[in-house]
């Protein structure tokens, strides 16, 4: 019995420590917004120009890209697995190749994401790349500064889809009865995409989230709505707690709060960890990619990329194929983890193969996975990430909840460090990629009065008003979900919701794969 007693003790002095660390360090700790510098040696004065930017990928660039997609060396399957359950399915990565080599037009997307409004600047050393797009001058009353932030493996580029029906809603046939539309600025994390890799440790989401306000505060825009999106709701979350005056909404496609942080959940959490269903409320199920097998399914490359993302950088940045896999895998099952018993891991039902090449070559052509990989390490564990995780974030906030997302928690945990929901939507189909999955129509519409713009909503008013989009109106995608009195660039005041819908289904593409 000693050993036992001994083990009880530990756990329970553990526990104790952990509470009063939790009460007396995060609870008095007050957060704190310092400068740094992530440029090539030493720190050197930014220089503050916007200057407009545009892809320009050389001729010599493709052939070589394209010279390795011809000496693709693939794996050879097991017999009998032709669907995603190992990974990506290796007859569907050669069909995926052979359109990528043979039927993919570069030229065509690089056009056509020139016709956005690119720009680049520097901050703390890095070249920052963002689009910046306003409505058509004097179309709009009233316009909102919205900022969109990406997740991983995702850019600013995620929301090509979107950004001209939220700054041109009427240009795109789409209603607005008040005549609102949004100053989008989508900004596009050091180490993704275009925007240039931090040279030094330390840059994780919440100096993501510290350079991003500056890359605002130097548009001149005071005050605006912040979205973000997969482990872009970290970043925008960071601002709306760096600075709540200026972050007027907060909207997260994705959340996730570590109930470790928050004591007064874990009984909560233990009990719907080993039945979700216990609870009768949907949204009270435990939901961090939903059980413990799906966990260690999925999640494994969080834990390479917050330990070795050097080495995997290596690997996936020499072959164009290698990256590809890596991520289709993630498009496939954070779609819906269903899809990887399907031998095309679903994954054109939610998108086509133009725009799956596309996310792939954002990544291939700036040489950027194993730099945007690095981000992990620098945020998880690191002091300055555990702070800001557990402080409490007070600035009105939407959740838009999508059913087939693995990342997302039960509303009972949201509201210990989101304590301003007022609004949160269930939508009756979607996964973890919303602006890519389903980007098709959009419309504003007028919010409903209702009485849910006090400062702690109640768990009756948000249960209330907690809308379902159902298939049968097409798919509705709330971009924007309730927030109360934001102020615009004029100064008027209105509440409103944007909404994006998508009335087709997008066609199956032939993949021609016989089975094993």
């Amino acid at each position: 019995m000693k050993p036992l007693k001994g083990f009880l003790l530990l756990i329970t002095s553990t526990l104790i420590f952990y509470v009063a660390l939790r009460l007396l360090l995060i609870d008095c700790v007050e957060l704190t917004v310092r400068d740094e510098y992530f440029g090539h040696g030493a720190i050197a004065i930014d220089d503050k120009a916007i200057r407009p930017f545009s892809l320009s990928v050389t001729e010599d660039e493709l052939e070589e890209l394209r010279d390795r997609l011809r000496k693709t060396i693939f794996a050879d399957p097991v017999e009998e697995v032709n669907d995603f359950q190992d990974g990506v399915n290796p007859a569907f990565l050669k069909f995926f190749r052979d359109n990528w080599l043979h039927e993919y037009d570069w030229r065509e997307e690089e056009s056509m994401l020139n016709e956005l409004d690119h720009y680049t600047t520097e901050i703390e050393g890095l070249r920052i790349h963002f689009i910046h797009q306003k409505p058509p001058r004097k179309k709009y009353n009233l316009t909102y500064p919205l900022v969109l932030i990406h997740g991983w493996p995702g850019s600013a580029m995620d929301f090509r889809k979107v950004v001209r029906m939220l700054t041109d809603p009427i240009g795109h046939g789409l209603q607005s009865g008040n005549s609102m539309a949004f100053e989008v600025v989508a900004p596009t994390i050091p180490g993704c995409g275009w925007s240039s890799p931090p040279k030094k440790q330390g840059f994780g989401m919440i100096a993501a989230a510290r350079v991003f306000a500056k890359l605002l505060e130097r548009l001149q825009i005071p005050r605006y709505l912040c979205h973000g999106s997969d482990s872009g709701f970290l970043v925008a979350t960071s601002i709306a707690q760096m600075y709540p005056e200026r972050v007027q909404g907060l909207h997260l496609s994705t959340a996730y709060v570590n109930v470790l942080l928050h004591p007064t959940q874990w009984i909560v959490y233990l009990i719907n960890a080993f039945k979700e269903t216990l609870l009768s409320e949907e949204d009270n199920s435990n939901t961090i990619f939903s059980t413990f097998r799906t966990t260690l399914q999925e999640t494994g490359f969080i834990n390479i990329q917050a330990t070795k993302p050097d080495t995997i950088g290596v690997l996936l940045r020499d072959s164009p194929i290698g990256l590809a896999a890596y991520m289709l895998e993630k498009y496939s099952t954070w779609t819906n983890v269903s899809n990887r018993l399907l031998r095309d891991g679903g994954l054109f039902q939610n998108f086509d193969m133009t725009d799956l090449i596309t996310q792939v070559m954002i990544y291939w052509l700036p040489g950027c996975i194993g730099s945007s990989m690095r981000i992990y390490k620098e945020t998880i564990g690191q002091y300055d990430s555990f702070i800001y995780f557990a402080t409490a974030v007070k600035s009105p906030t939407g959740i838009t909840r999508f059913p087939n997302d693995p990342i997302r928690s039960p509303l009972s945990h949201l509201k210990c460090k989101y304590v301003n929901i007022v609004r949160s939507t269930k939508m009756a189909r979607g996964g973890h990629f919303a602006a890519l999955e389903e980007p098709k129509l959009c419309e504003t519409v007028e919010e409903r009065e209702t009485n849910l713009h006090s400062e702690h909503s109640s768990d009756e008013e948000l249960q209330q008003n907690d809308q379902r989009i159902d298939s049968n109106q097409g798919y509705a995608h709330y971009y924007l979900n309730r927030l109360d009195k934001v102020p615009n660039r004029t100064g008027a005041r209105k509440a409103e919701v944007f909404v994006v819908a998508d009335e087709t289904e997008l066609t199956q593409e032939p993949f021609p794969v016989e089975n094993s």
